[in-house]
């Protein structure tokens, strides 16, 4: 009786964890307790509990970021507007949204490598130009958005305009002879 205890417990808590771990919770990995064989089965338990949950950290950083210039997507930004609206206290929201002008045309004649530094240079241009409650994506291909909670409508359009003269001011296609430019669209709710 005293040995059924001693492997049953340690192996209905291992039979809980399981269940946990399947349901996302992988914190709930028991203790190592018990014979020498469960102690083991605990551990490996953990370590692939641990594993699972780096994967889907993984998972999600590659479902909501955009992986070549670090912002996140669109499936990211639905989410900060979906949340910025949901916690709206009556402050200003607006949405920029951008679209660099020509860029089939450098991609195809500067190659995809060229286009590729320039989509990441820009991004890095808007991280530079930001302002707090601003967040930035990038909603495609050559598509860039902005989220502004807390400013108005006119103190987006006035920093959108800044924002193009810094980036007509950088180089982003090393010196060959192209200025990068962007069409932009807002709207807001006050």
């Amino acid at each position: 009786l005293v040995l059924t205890r001693r492997l049953t417990r340690p192996l209905s808590d291992l039979a809980r964890a399981v269940v946990a771990i399947g349901d996302g919770r992988y914190e709930a990995a028991p203790l190592a307790r018990g014979p020498d064989e469960v102690r083991h089965l605990a551990r490996a338990l953990q370590e692939m509990s641990d594993q699972l949950a780096r994967r889907e950290e993984r998972i999600a950083a590659l479902a909501y970021a955009d992986a070549l210039t670090g912002l996140p997507n669109r499936n990211g930004f639905v989410r900060l507007v979906a949340d910025a609206v949901e916690r709206r206290r009556g402050e200003a929201i607006v949405v920029l949204v951008m679209d660099v002008d020509r860029f089939g045309q450098i991609n195809n004649a500067l190659g995809m490598g060229a286009a590729d530094a320039m989509l990441r240079g820009l991004a890095d241009v808007l991280r530079a130009a930001a302002r707090p409650g601003m967040s930035l994506a990038r909603i495609g291909g050559d598509e860039f958005a902005v989220l502004s909670v807390g400013l108005a409508l006119d103190e987006v359009l006035a920093w959108s305009t800044d924002f193009e003269q810094q980036l007509r001011s950088k180089d982003l296609l090393q010196h060959r002879g192209a200025e990068v430019s962007v069409t932009a669209g807002l709207a807001g709710c006050t």
